[in-house]
């Protein structure tokens, strides 16, 4: 009769324990893992060496949507099946159309950046949040042409410490509609407010006494910052090899070699700039001033390098003050 009654026992147990409603709820994978697997589906869908672009990531954090699209191209050039345009032209065709990498953007507007830079498939994605510290992470990949939606990711991540770390800050101080960022309470937690970015500079002429020198491998290159011209949000830099104040030659390898040149943003890490044009002052190269000239600069402080050698040439940090 004992015995009866414990097994009797035991199986209400074990149904009750069926029947429970479930308590927890799944933290996610984690932001790199979730990267990682869309990547990895997005080289498995499409064809090798077609042309994609990662334009647009739509979330309350420029830092965090920098993230993603970084991570994202550096996982598919590292699988090394498909073309990945370069961003530093991704940023220059988005100045031109004026809007943000991690605004909210119409479909319409990827497309025609798609069009400008000759890609077949654009990237895009958003990040919503949905409760318990959780969040909804979605990637597409857009035809070009079609606006079909040729591969689609979504996954659950996690609000953990690098996820807090790069939504902290912001871009507005706002979500995305109809996505409120919760705590793990479920309270809708206060929005941090907006990040000032740095202005850009001012129009003007800037000349440097004593000009700036390039380096190379650590040793002085005859290679010097004369001026920079700011004027209607072109940037240009002109290019000396003597470093006393005179009209000396320029040098003709900084010009003809611009795909090379790189000026880098040192108030806004991650932004980077190509030389949108190449030239002298007078009738040839070796008559007068070389410059490369540069669109939609912001910032004061930057770095000019040109990576056409075995040793890359880097100049002295650029410090503007104010136009002569």
């Amino acid at each position: 009769m004992k015995k009866t009654f414990f097994v009797i026992l035991a199986v209400l147990l074990i149904i009750s324990c069926k029947s429970s409603p479930q308590t927890t709820v799944s933290g996610g994978i984690t932001l790199d893992e979730a990267l990682l697997e869309a990547s990895q589906q997005i080289d498995s869908r499409l064809q090798a060496g077609v042309k994609i672009a990662l334009v647009n990531f739509n979330s309350p954090s420029d830092r965090f949507s920098a993230y993603v699209l970084d991570e994202l191209t550096a996982n598919l050039v590292d699988f090394g099946k498909l073309t990945i345009i370069d961003r530093n032209e991704i940023d220059l065709i988005r100045g031109e159309l004026n809007f943000q990498f991690s605004g909210d953007v119409s479909e319409e507007s990827m497309q025609r950046l798609g069009a400008m830079l000759g890609a077949e498939f654009i990237v895009t994605g958003s990040l919503a949040g949905i409760g318990d510290n959780l969040y909804r992470i979605v990637i597409r990949v857009l035809n070009v042409e079609t606006a079909a939606v040729a591969v689609q990711y979504r996954a659950n991540i996690s609000g953990d410490q690098l996820v807090s770390t790069l939504l902290q800050g912001g871009r507005s101080g706002t979500v995305p509609t109809g996505s409120p960022a919760v705590a793990s309470s479920g309270a809708a937690q206060p929005q941090a407010a907006a990040v000032a970015q740095p202005a850009g500079p001012a129009n003007g002429t800037y000349t440097f006494e004593p000009r700036i020198r390039a380096i190379q491998g650590g040793a002085d290159y005859d290679m010097y910052i004369v001026r920079i011209v700011v004027r209607g949000g072109y940037f240009s830099v002109y290019l000396s090899t003597e470093p006393i104040r005179n009209n000396a030659p320029g040098n003709p390898w900084m010009g003809f070699g611009r795909e090379n040149n790189l000026l880098q943003d040192l108030d806004n890490p991650g932004r980077s700039y190509r030389v949108v044009d190449a030239n002298s002052e007078g009738n040839s190269w070796s008559s007068s001033l070389t410059f490369l000239t540069f669109q939609g600069v912001t910032g004061n402080r930057f770095t000019l390098s040109n990576s056409g050698f075995n040793v890359p040439v880097v100049f002295e940090e650029i410090i503007l003050g104010e136009p002569d």
